[in-house]
């Protein structure tokens, strides 16, 4: 993780105390939490890309604005902290951040969440396509079922596959 990073989290806020992670209606085993915080949590579930990452509050919230000052600068250092180590992970010098802030932007999940996709050149093409593929994300196959399809929109523009 960055430099920028290192001196707010320490070593005890990394480590998922609880059994798992509630994400909306669903619950990840703490195995699938790569980084956890005071007040967010980053998960793996379906990604789009290699790196792929959710980061969500740990209180659930449907806007930024129902969190704390605390819970809004933590969830941002989260996001960052990251950022910094999947793009280390994959060798990529630049990510696509997301965040739907409320319904009517269309969130699969109701609770606040930053997608984190670390980028490579021409992983996506066009560029754009990324978000054609965070679109369609749903973070299991129940929620999915009330989506779009991603297999589609992954084979279009992420050739060696992925299984989502």
């Amino acid at each position: 993780m960055g430099a920028r990073f290192s001196n707010y989290f320490s070593g005890e806020t990394t480590q998922l105390a609880e059994a798992g992670l509630k994400f909306g209606h669903s619950r990840f085993a703490a195995s699938l939490v790569s980084f956890s915080s005071p007040h967010a949590a980053a998960f793996s579930a379906r990604p789009i890309a290699e790196g792929h990452a959710i980061v969500a509050t740990r209180r659930c919230v449907a806007r930024t604005a129902e969190l704390s000052s605390a819970e809004y600068l933590d969830l941002w250092r989260t996001v960052g902290a990251v950022c910094d180590a999947a793009e280390m992970a994959r060798g990529a010098t630049a990510s696509n951040l997301l965040l739907r802030d409320g319904a009517a932007c269309g969130p699969a999940v109701a609770h606040l969440h930053v997608h984190v996709v670390p980028r490579l050149p021409g992983d996506f093409v066009p560029n754009d396509e990324v978000f054609s593929a965070l679109e369609v994300w749903a973070p299991s196959d129940a929620d999915a079922a009330s989506r779009p399809s991603v297999r589609g929109v992954l084979q279009r523009v992420w050739p060696r596959g992925v299984d989502p």
